[in-house]
């Protein structure tokens, strides 16, 4: 049987104000959290690991849980040259983990920058700058692009939208099994979702992304996107 499918209208830099493809980088950050309301309090913190983190999201795995909707205060870990300091974020997705804790996946309420998350991770840096070091390590550009994307949200049901200016950094195209975090809006109504890349390719100045939904969206979700793409 084929799928059923839900159209988006084509999103133009008008009225699809923000759109970005992000990577989500796994990683083994030890780290602390806490709920936002309880922020300064040592004995409300909760000891935690940073296991992915994007300009726009991180996933944390922890002993408790906490529900969709809360504030967190997430402590980004010390590296050279920079001490440790707090960000706040939104508990998007609560799931049991593995190893029996609790994965929370959380949208930074500011997104970071390039230079905050590469210094997490200074094997993938050719020359890693230290304080003092003459030459600054080159920084990738981030570029705008027309992308058709393709979802499968469930059992016969797949979303598809054309994005007509897509703000990305990293290579393309995506590899398969890579997870990217998309996000865009329109004023104060944002939506976000969480890809694993199914297949891309690039067909002249246009890229096609077809791609596996990590969270099945909830249907209000589902029609702001709509509304939004």
């Amino acid at each position: 049987m084929p799928s059923q499918l839900l159209t988006a209208r084509s999103a133009s830099r008008e009225d699809f104000t923000d759109c970005r493809a992000y990577e989500r980088r796994e990683c083994n950050l030890p780290s602390s959290c806490q709920p936002a309301s309880a922020f300064g309090s040592e004995g409300a913190k909760w000891p935690a690991v940073i296991c992915n983190i994007a300009p726009g999201g991180i996933s944390l795995v922890l002993g408790r849980r906490f529900e969709r909707g809360t504030g967190l205060a997430v402590e980004l870990p010390a590296t050279v040259g920079r001490s440790a300091y707090t960000v706040l974020a939104k508990v998007i997705h609560v799931q049991r983990h593995l190893t029996g804790s609790w994965l929370l996946g959380c949208q930074l309420i500011s997104e970071l920058g390039d230079d905050e998350i590469d210094r997490f991770f200074p094997e993938d840096q050719e020359n890693l700058q230290y304080p003092g070091a003459a030459d600054p390590s080159p920084r990738q550009e981030r570029t705008h692009f027309a992308v058709h994307c393709r979802f499968e949200i469930g059992p016969n049901l797949a979303l598809e939208c054309l994005i007509k200016r897509m703000r990305a950094s990293g290579a393309w195209p995506l590899p398969v099994g890579k997870v990217v975090m998309l996000n865009g809006g329109i004023g104060s109504e944002k939506w976000n979702i969480q890809v694993e890349v199914v297949e891309c390719v690039q067909h002249g100045e246009q890229y096609v992304l077809q791609g596996r939904l990590i969270h099945p969206p909830t249907m209000a979700k589902l029609l702001n996107f709509l509304h939004g793409a």
